[in-house]
C-alpha cells in the first residue's frame, strides 16, 4: 500500500482473478495469481484498476510513486504475458521456475511503460525500491550466479547474497554488487535509505565462512545473529570525488575532544554516523577547516560524511578514545 502525493491510496496484492468480489483481474492460465494495481480515494472507492501479470504466479514487493506514474517491484517466475521481452532468465528449483526480480514502470493509471527482468538462472527477489536522481535502487537477494550476478559470495542456491541493483531511467544496470558470505542472507524491510548514494540494510544469517565479508560467526552452531551494512554508491562522480577524496583530511586521529575536517572547498554538509548507520550531528560546511566536539561520544569508531553542492559524498572513519 503507498499513499500518493494526491490524499489517495495505491493499493497492490497478488489476485487468482475468481470470478465476484471487486476484481476486474482474469486469470487465464493454470490459476496463476496476476498484480492487481488498485487506486482508492480518501472514502475506498476506486478510482481505477489495473492488472498485470505473465503465465504463472506473480508478486509485488515494493512500490515508488513518480511524477508521471509508479515503479513497481515484482518477482515473475515466467518470461510471457506482460513479461515478453523482458529478457526473463529462464532456470529452474526442484521442479519449479526461478524468480527474477521484475521492474515495471507504468503512467498515471497503471499502464505498463516498460518492464524489465533482472537476474540469473536461480531464484532473485526485490525487497525494496527507492528513486534517486539519475535511476532507482533495489536492493534484494539472490541464489544465482550467472547473467546479471557476477560476484555471488555463496555456492548459489539454496544459499544467497544480498543484492544492491541500480538501473537507470530506462532500466539499463548502472552497478551491481553482492553482499554476504557462503551462507543464507535473510533480508526483509531492513532497508533505509540515508540520501541518493548511501544505504544502511540490515539482514540475518546462521553461520559464516572465509567467504565473502562476514567476518563475524554466531555462538552457537544454528544461532543466527544480524548483519547490519552502510552501503555507499562509487558510481556517482567517481572521478571527480577521487580528487576531493585525496584532499580530505581528519584529525587528530584518534581524539578524544575534538577534531578537524580539513576540505578542499569551502561548501557543502559534514555529517557524523556512528558504527549502527545513526546520524549523530550534520551542518552546513562555511569555510575549509571545521571542527568538530566529540566529548560526548562514546569511545568508538564514526564514521565521517562529506557531502558535495551537488550531492556527491566520500566518508573517512575517525576513533575517538577518552
Amino acid at each position: 500500500m503507498l499513499a500518493t502525493s494526491d490524499g489517495d491510496l495505491l493499493v497492490s496484492c497478488s489476485t487468482l482473478g475468481e470470478p465476484g468480489g471487486n476484481t476486474s483481474c482474469i486469470t487465464s492460465v493454470n490459476g496463476s495469481a496476476d498484480l492487481s494495481i488498485t487506486k482508492l480515494n480518501p472514502v475506498g472507492q476506486v478510482e481505477w484498476q489495473n492488472c498485470i501479470g505473465t503465465n504463472y504466479h506473480d508478486y509485488i514487493r515494493d512500490m515508488n510513486e513518480l511524477p508521471d506514474g509508479y515503479m513497481l517491484a515484482c518477482y515473475v517466475r515466467n518470461g510471457e504475458g506482460d513479461a515478453t521481452g523482458s529478457g526473463y532468465h529462464e532456470g529452474w528449483e526442484f521442479n519449479t521456475p526461478t524468480a527474477d526480480i521484475w521492474l515495471v514502470k507504468t503512467d498515471l493509471y497503471g499502464q505498463i511503460v516498460w518492464q524489465k527482468c533482472y537476474g540469473g538462472t536461480k531464484g532473485d527477489y526485490p525487497y525494496s525500491i527507492f528513486k534517486t536522481g539519475d535511476g532507482y535502487v533495489v536492493v534484494g537477494r539472490t541464489s544465482s550466479t550467472d547473467y546479471d550476478v557476477t560476484d555471488n559470495h555463496s555456492p548459489g542456491y539454496p544459499y544467497t547474497n544480498i543484492w544492491v541493483l541500480k538501473v537507470g531511467e530506462d532500466g539499463e544496470i548502472i552497478s551491481s554488487q553482492c553482499f554476504g558470505g557462503s551462507t543464507v542472507m535473510e533480508l526483509q524491510s531492513a532497508v533505509i535509505k540515508l540520501s541518493d548514494t548511501h544505504f544502511i540494510i540490515g539482514s540475518t544469517f546462521p553461520y559464516s565462512s572465509d567467504l565473502g565479508q562476514i567476518t563475524c560467526q554466531p555462538v552457537f552452531v544454528g544461532d543466527h545473529q544480524i548483519w547490519l551494512i552502510s552501503v555507499m554508491d562509487t558510481t556517482v562522480g567517481v572521478n571527480k570525488m577521487d580528487v576531493i577524496d585525496k584532499n580530505i583530511k581528519v584529525y587528530p586521529n584518534p581524539t578524544n575532544e575534538a577534531f578537524v575536517v580539513e576540505l578542499p572547498v569551502s561548501s557543502g554538509q559534514i555529517d557524523v554516523y556512528n558504527t549502527l548507520g545513526i546520524l549523530l550531528h550534520s551542518q552546513r560546511v562555511s569555510e575549509n577547516k571545521t571542527i568538530l566536539d566529540c566529548r560526548l561520544y562514546p569511545e568508538g569508531m564514526y564514521m565521517v560524511k562529506y557531502i558535495t553542492e551537488n550531492g556527491n559524498t566520500t566518508s573517512k572513519k575517525v576513533m575517538i578514545l577518552h
